[in-house]
């Protein structure tokens, strides 16, 4: 290798003998600390195409690998020069083939002086980096602190979070929970609401009901509240009060009665207070009235029912007369219906066996019980129903007749008269059966 004048021209400088196939021949880089400025990883391996194209840094790779590559394809090359950038200088090198060797001859132009140059550059390069480096290693310290206390932090504010997330799952539990109840509540309160609109309707039908047989009942009525003020009164009452549908809820005592007392709304109050629930008064008509006063059942307060018990007397007193009479009387109505019979024709029915009556009881048919009696061959009992259906059509005024009514102990005559009453819309006639028997037999003695 030293007979070559090329190759004993540059022994003094780095060199690297390459084979054609990449194989590393010889080398003295290591003896000129080229390995720190060429950036070389390994100088000891360089011994293969793979490991020196994989050493080297990437602005020297860049730089010889094409003229290499170049050297060897081309067999008219025999040499190639070239520059490549260390660090702040240049390297200047030569490709020299060596056709003999199969190899080629890798020289880099560098001299002691340079090369210390560039090794002094490559020092401060050094400097520069690992100030730099140690810049940085500070930078990523004072990151690593920051993200340490980041990450510390965003531990707190995931344990805060999961701790909020397990609050408001409990609180959606609970909330669903409240909704299950609200759920349950709101079907309890639909029941509730269908029962109430079926108790209002049928409220509702009961007022309805109950004005309404208020508006159609012809009793004098009267409802109060609890403080006696008009409630609810039916048009019969009218008679008695100065009423009308505009004062419900005016106090009674504003109203004007028509009954004979000093207070009406004092003698109201006092009965609700001593119990006293029937009062007999007298309206302005000297008409009599029975007062009662009950309590409301379906609302608190009052009802006043007026019954005119004047009729009531008159009857009584009718009653009277007609049981201190010794004749056998009954009064008939336009149809013929007994309407009263006093205390003589009683006896006389119940003591000749007509114990319930029948046919001459208050309420019988008087004018069919002599129609029935027209079955015999009695011609006074024929002439008896005759002239008083005439009289009952208004075509007699009165008509008396004389007729057998034998017992099985003794004769007997009585003496019928018949008068038929003007005036009066109910009574049509009055019946009077008198014994004649007495008499009778007196005259024939």
């Amino acid at each position: 290798m030293n007979s070559n004048p090329f190759f004993a021209q540059y022994l003094a400088y780095p060199y690297m003998l390459i084979a054609d196939k990449g194989q590393v021949l010889a080398s003295n880089l290591a003896e000129y600390d080229l390995t720190s400025i060429l950036e070389v990883q390994n100088a000891d391996s360089l011994t293969s195409l793979e490991n020196w194209q994989n050493g080297f840094n990437e602005p020297f790779k860049q730089t010889l690998l094409p003229l290499w590559q170049r050297l060897i394809t081309e067999p008219t090359k025999l040499q190639l020069d070239g520059d490549v950038a260390i660090g702040h200088g240049v390297i200047s090198f030569i490709l020299r083939r060596l056709a003999s060797k199969s190899a080629s001859l890798l020289v880099f132009k560098l001299n002691h002086h340079h090369l210390r140059s560039l090794q002094q550059t490559a020092t401060l390069n050094n400097s520069d980096l690992l100030a730099k480096q140690q810049g940085l290693e500070g930078k990523i310290t004072s990151v690593q602190l920051d993200l340490t206390r980041s990450i510390h932090t965003l531990e707190a504010l995931q344990e805060e979070l999961r701790t909020t997330s397990e609050e408001l799952m409990a609180s959606n539990e609970e909330l669903v929970a409240s909704n299950e109840e609200l759920h349950v509540m709101n079907e309890e309160l639909v029941r509730l609401n269908n029962l109430h609109a079926k108790k209002f309707e049928e409220l509702v039908s009961v007022h309805q009901y109950y004005h309404q047989a208020l508006a159609a009942y012809d009793m004098p009525i009267l409802i109060l509240d609890e403080s006696l003020n008009i409630n609810r009164f039916t048009t019969a009452v009218k008679s008695l009060f100065a009423l009308e549908e505009n004062d419900i809820g005016r106090p009674l005592a504003d109203i004007n009665c028509y009954l004979e007392v000093a207070n009406f709304v004092e003698l109201v109050k006092q009965s609700t207070i001593d119990g006293q629930s029937i009062v007999e008064l007298v309206d302005k008509k000297q008409h009599s009235w029975l007062v009662t006063l009950n309590k409301n059942n379906i609302q608190p307060g009052w009802i006043l029912t007026f019954v005119e018990t004047t009729h009531l007397e008159q009857k009584r007193t009718l009653q009277g007369l007609l049981d201190a009479l010794p004749q056998h009387i009954a009064i008939l109505s336009n149809k013929g219906t007994i309407l009263y019979t006093n205390r003589a024709w009683r006896r006389f029915a119940l003591a000749n066996g007509i114990k319930d009556l029948s046919y001459t009881g208050v309420g019988d048919d008087y004018l069919h019980a002599c129609r029935v009696s027209d079955d015999y061959p009695d011609p006074s009992a024929r002439r008896c129903y005759w002239q008083l259906k005439s009289l009952l059509n208004d075509k007699l005024d009165n008509f008396s007749l004389i007729y057998p009514c034998h017992s099985p102990f003794e004769h007997r005559w009585f003496n019928l008269q018949v008068i038929r009453v003007s005036g009066l819309s109910k009574i049509k006639a009055i019946v009077s059966h008198h014994n004649l028997s007495a008499s009778l037999t007196e005259l024939r003695e």
